[in-house]
């Protein structure tokens, strides 16, 4: 895959200001369609998200890391839904990048506060004080768990995150009880693949750092899972109620 390709799936920075007293300015594209967190939680129970427009976003979120990580040699630091733009295509785009250059170590504590507050901080974040690949992926692994579920990680599950709710369930064989409920619709044809991404972000969020996969096999895997030839343009990206046939009666 081509450098500029992966490099779609980040926010483009269009310029950036250094004020005389130090205060620092970023300007990105504006998203009209809003976040990925909005786009899950908040939308209207008229739209219903199939499969393949979650497999497209989280195939997104992986090209874009893959890239920061491999081509720009940056790590994101506070991967989150929220910072995930979705394009009038729904393409996923990767915002809020490098920020952590920019920052104070004062500021940049605060960051890994928040993200570990909202349920995206890996666990050793809070001795190491510094992110890294294994933690980007972990915070990407949560995101695809929130895509898979349905579940905001900043809501508590049991008294636990999101990334041991899961794997609790998988482990004592209820599986399917963690899967968003408009999911089940395409379990009869896509299961394989929705319980192999499942498998995969769980890989992602493993508590032991170097277990976890990098960008690069995350992007390898999810294109063994889901080849690119069936992901094609006739898949409608949301699946939205038959409301002319209802009407009509």
């Amino acid at each position: 895959m081509k450098a500029d390709e992966d490099r779609s799936n980040l926010l483009a920075l269009r310029a950036y200001y250094l004020g005389p007293k130090g205060e620092k300015l970023v300007v990105f594209d504006y998203m009209s369609r809003g976040s990925l967190a909005t786009f899950l939680h908040a939308r209207g129970p008229e739209v219903h998200i199939n499969w393949p427009t979650r497999m497209s976003l989280i195939k997104g979120m992986a090209r874009g890391l893959f890239y920061l990580h491999t081509h720009a040699n940056i790590i994101h630091g506070n991967l989150t839904s929220s910072n995930v733009l979705l394009d009038e295509n729904n393409n996923a785009k990767i915002s809020d990048y490098g920020l952590s250059r920019l920052m104070t170590t004062a500021a940049g504590s605060s960051v890994i506060a928040t993200a570990s507050a909202l349920g995206y901080r890996a666990p050793e974040l809070s001795k190491l004080k510094k992110a890294n690949t294994k933690t980007d992926v972990y915070s990407l692994g949560v995101i695809i768990l929130e895509l898979l579920t349905g579940k905001s990680p900043s809501e508590a599950l049991n008294g636990v995150d999101l990334p041991q709710w899961v794997a609790t369930a998988v482990k004592e064989e209820w599986t399917n009880e963690v899967f968003d409920l408009e999911l089940l619709n395409d379990v009869n044809t896509m299961g394989d693949e929705i319980l192999n991404t499942l498998k995969l972000a769980l890989h992602c969020v493993d508590p032991t750092p170097s277990t976890r996969p990098e960008a690069q096999q995350v992007m390898t895997q999810l294109g063994e899972i889901r080849p690119e030839e069936t992901m094609t343009t006739s898949e409608p990206l949301i699946d939205l109620p038959e409301a002319s046939a209802s009407t009509s009666q």
